[in-house]
């Protein structure tokens, strides 16, 4: 909530349910979970701000769709904006082709180092090179970070292409969601500074326009001597092939997300995490890793780099795999084992030693459990009262705790006062569900 300031006289009118006023002087303001509307209306009371409040509010604008309010106000306020992931929707009402409308918000955003484009709805083919053109004459010397989004990426001419790529001088991370360029090389050479690529795949199936290859993946460890970090959504043609010639040319990994990959095989994905000795942040979501896995990420070699650790939807993972991740990753600050069917309570029967994390999701740990027969039905387990002191124990042990979740628990009352002084524990607690 932002602190004001008004002075009250005795002649002051209390204003009209009708028509809110605003107050005389915003002092401080600090924001959480705007919508893009919010956005553009307190834009509109800019001047009653402090400079560094309004510097806050521009700095980051995710996923917006460009609209006619929004380019009213970039002329005053896009020098501010430093990251803009921008939706161009053919239903905007807004006059003018999208390639246009695009050189209008670079021309007001000069210090843009982040920008994402999403194209819906709209023929890729006329808004390709003549928005490449504007990004290279506006920002192009500025960007560190691109995206491209829902457009295929056939260039007509090749040279401009790579003259495009070689402009792009400060850029370290590239993004794509749809098929490769037909000549990825062509990116790969005149782009050698990148240390993250990412092509973030649809979850329909019917959506997915195209597809990295396992040649498209060696060709990247080829090129890109610099790459630290990789992400891959929903992709199920890569396999042990791609993953084993990948690593072979770039071993030094330290971010790697393979959300939504089914084609890698949980022998594909512990050969991996083995041939990547330096990952800090592994996000494995929805994949068919195992506790082998696990199991390599908790070794004594390299427990104590590990500080992300997403195995959301990981149907293979077990309790003895996560329980040795919580008692030998002494410097996880994130830990994400939400919907893993065959995580259980008995958990928190270890001694976590990860005291320093910072967001812990365990939403669904109550839930059935896979049958061991290997068919298809699950088994309903029963939460005791023994399973929940563990939690709350382990749980007053996490002091730095910013974000908890936890699934709906049967309540005891007996465990009330232990329950609440776990919460009261957690000093720095801004969410929890």
């Amino acid at each position: 909530m932002p602190a004001t300031s008004q002075t009250r006289t005795p002649q002051a009118r209390r204003p009209s349910r009708g028509r809110p006023q605003l107050p005389t002087e915003i002092l401080d303001i600090i924001f959480a979970h705007l919508t893009r509307r919010d956005l553009l209306t307190v834009s509109k009371v800019c001047k009653t701000w402090r400079p560094s409040a309004c510097h806050q509010l521009w700095k980051n604008i995710d996923a917006l769709p460009l609209n006619s309010d929004f380019l009213q106000l970039l002329p005053t306020h896009g020098h501010l904006t430093h990251r803009l992931d921008l939706i161009l929707h053919a239903q905007s009402k807004l006059e003018g082709k999208p390639n246009d409308l695009l050189a209008q918000v670079l021309q007001d955003t000069p210090r843009l180092q982040h920008l994402c484009i999403h194209l819906l709805g709209y023929e890729s083919g006329e808004f390709l090179q003549p928005s490449f053109a504007a990004i290279r004459t506006y920002v192009g010397g500025s960007l560190t970070s691109l995206g491209l989004k829902g457009m295929t990426y056939a260039m007509e001419s090749e040279a401009a292409a790579r003259e495009f790529f070689l402009s792009l001088s400060r850029l370290t991370r590239f993004e794509m969601d749809g098929p490769v360029f037909e000549d990825l090389s062509l990116i790969l050479d005149s782009l050698p500074l990148l240390t993250a690529v990412a092509f973030k795949g649809d979850r329909v199936r019917s959506r997915r326009s195209g597809v990295l290859t396992n040649s498209n993946l060696q060709l990247i460890g080829t090129k890109l001597p610099l790459l630290r970090e990789l992400t891959v959504h929903f992709n199920e043609t890569i396999n042990i092939e791609g993953l084993e010639n990948f690593s072979a040319t770039c071993p030094r990994l330290t971010r790697v997300d393979l959300r939504g990959c089914q084609g890698m095989l949980a022998y594909d994905l512990t050969i991996f995490l083995s041939a990547q000795p330096h990952l800090t942040h592994v996000s494995l979501a929805d994949t068919n890793l195992n506790d082998a896995g696990l199991l390599i990420l908790a070794s004594p070699a390299r427990a104590a780099q590990l500080m992300v650790l997403n195995i959301r939807k990981c149907r293979n993972v077990q309790t003895r795999g996560v329980s040795q991740v919580v008692v030998a990753c002494t410097n996880l600050q994130e830990l994400n084992v939400s919907n893993c069917p065959g995580v259980w309570m008995d958990v928190f029967s270890f001694a976590w030693s990860c005291l320093g994390l910072l967001r812990l999701n365990l939403g669904g740990i109550q839930g059935p459990m896979p049958s061991q027969d290997g068919s298809d039905t699950y088994v309903k387990r029963v939460i005791r009262e023994e399973d929940l002191v563990n939690m709350y124990t382990q749980l007053g042990r996490l002091h730095h705790l910013e974000e908890l979740t936890l699934s709906p628990l049967p309540f005891y009352l007996r465990l009330f006062e232990l329950g609440r002084a776990s919460v009261e524990s957690m000093t720095r607690l801004e969410h929890i569900s």
